[in-house]
């Protein structure tokens, strides 16, 4: 399975959870032959557990063939992506999941509207675009109730990952398992 984590905003955010699911997929213990697939790990920490492959240097028809490669030698995927352009496509392109993610910020939120229209329009099911949400604390600016009723899907999975390191290993480990068992 490819799992990509696409986010319009805070990439260095998006990688942290990235780890964070690689090791929940570890965690779990259903496949130990995790991978994880970034541009840039130069300032993440990541367990032996997990094999890193560094794909900056690739085009994106390579990275999204190089991810497709790695799931058919049956590892449990996982890779980030941000903005909107070949590479994130080609990412897109590649998934069995495609986890939607943002905080719970206005300017976060409308992006993933954004985001959401673009799967839409590329004929992507919900099923396969599940909404993530991170940083969810009381002292966010909405509630993950007010994100879900903005746009009109429910929410998959809520963290509260910090900014500058890794997501909570138990949320993470337990999304992880709510994806294994989607497949």
């Amino acid at each position: 399975m490819v799992v990509v984590l696409f986010a319009e905003r805070h990439s260095d955010d998006i990688a942290w959870l990235a780890v964070g699911l690689a090791h929940g997929f570890v965690q779990t213990g259903g496949n130990p032959r995790v991978a994880l697939a970034l541009d840039d790990m130069s300032d993440l920490v990541v367990s032996s557990l997990v094999l890193t492959v560094d794909i900056a240097s690739l085009s994106p028809r390579e990275a999204s063939r190089r991810l497709r490669e790695l799931a058919g030698k049956g590892y449990q995927v996982v890779s980030a992506s941000s903005g909107r352009n070949e590479r994130a496509l080609a990412f897109l392109d590649a998934a069995d999941r495609i986890l939607l993610v943002a905080d719970l910020s206005v300017p976060s939120v409308r992006g993933l509207q954004r985001t959401i229209k673009l799967v839409d329009s590329l004929g992507l099911p919900p099923d396969r675009t599940p909404v993530v949400l991170y940083r969810c604390r009381d002292d966010a600016a909405l509630s993950p109730s007010e994100v879900a009723g903005v746009l009109s899907r429910d929410v998959f999975a809520q963290l509260q990952s910090g900014v500058d390191g890794p997501a909570d290993a138990a949320a993470c480990a337990a999304l992880a398992d709510r994806l294994l068992q989607l497949t």
